[in-house]
Parts: C-alpha cells; sequence; structure tokens
C-alpha cells in the first residue's frame, strides 16, 4: 500500500538545481527522477508518511511547519538508500534543530513508523545498480552540480488513493 505524505518543495532556484542533477545522469544514460514522467514529480524532501494524512494531521503539519518555512537546508553530501542490487542516491540534507524538532512531532501526530529517524534528502535517483554508484555521484560532481544549499519553500500533501497533490504552504 502506498503512503500518504507530506513533502517539503523547494524554491525555484533549489529546484532548478536538482533537476539540473536529474538532467545530467540522464543525459550519461544513468537512472534519473528525470525519467519519472508523473505529473507530480518534482523535487522534494519526505517530512512525514503514513498509511493516512488527514484534515486533523494537515492543520497540525500548517501550525508546525509554517514557522519553520522558508528555510535553508545545507547539503552536506550523497546517501545511499537499498541494498542488494538497487540503490536510490540522495542529496543529504542538514536541515535546522527547529525543522527537525517540527517534524518529529508530526511524525508521532500522523503515526509515521520512521518518526524520530528522519533522514532529510532529495532523491536523484532511484534503480541504480551497485556498479553505477560511483559514475553517478562522479556525473553530477564532476560538472559541479551538487548543490551546496537548498531552499525549503511550502509544503504540499500527496495523497496516493486519488494520486493527487495539494499544496498546503
Amino acid at each position: 500500500m502506498a503512503l500518504a505524505a507530506l513533502e517539503a518543495v523547494l524554491d525555484p532556484e533549489s529546484d532548478a538545481a536538482v533537476r539540473a542533477c536529474w538532467a545530467a545522469l540522464d543525459e550519461a544514460g544513468l537512472p534519473s527522477q528525470a525519467q519519472h514522467r508523473g505529473e507530480t514529480n518534482a523535487p522534494h524532501v519526505t517530512l512525514v508518511s503514513a498509511p493516512v494524512v488527514g484534515a486533523p494531521h494537515l492543520a497540525v503539519a500548517r501550525t508546525l511547519l509554517a514557522p519553520n518555512l522558508p528555510v535553508g537546508m545545507t547539503v552536506a553530501g550523497w546517501v545511499l538508500f537499498g541494498e542488494g542490487s538497487q540503490y536510490t542516491l540522495a542529496l543529504l540534507g542538514a536541515a535546522p534543530a527547529a525543522l527537525v524538532s517540527a517534524v518529529d512531532v508530526l511524525g508521532r501526530a500522523v503515526e509515521d513508523p520512521r518518526a524520530g529517524a528522519w533522514v532529510p534528502h532529495v532523491t536523484v535517483a532511484r534503480r541504480l545498480e551497485a556498479r553505477q554508484l560511483e559514475r553517478a555521484v562522479d556525473v553530477v560532481d564532476r560538472a559541479g552540480l551538487r548543490p551546496e544549499r537548498l531552499v525549503l519553500a511550502g509544503v504540499r500533501h500527496w495523497d496516493p488513493r486519488t494520486r493527487t497533490v495539494r499544496d498546503l504552504h
């Protein structure tokens, strides 16, 4: 079952920087989020996810997150998720303490199974094979495309039941 999510969206400059990473990987023939053709596909940082994120949760999200956005987040480097034969490559973020605290409270409110263990990141490529990882990092880093900072500018709600995205802030 797909999980509902609250996601931080990036400001236009940060969005363009991440999309440039996606494009470089795509042009190099590597898996990239640029290949995800869904109309809701956009660079983002997932804040929380749960089977249901309903109206009461959205109200809590607005209260907790509005005072913390927009906010800059340092890109601390790369992070890999996965094991076995396929990996996800992402930009690892170092979020300010106030945002980390807000996300923790929000995660507990929506009963996110990962509450308290948030790893802020922006996905660059999914389904990379182990042999492609070094090349993917090299493509982005050699071109000087990896951003040093991203600005989280707003929040959106992804509802997998209706396959819709709604801006909250």
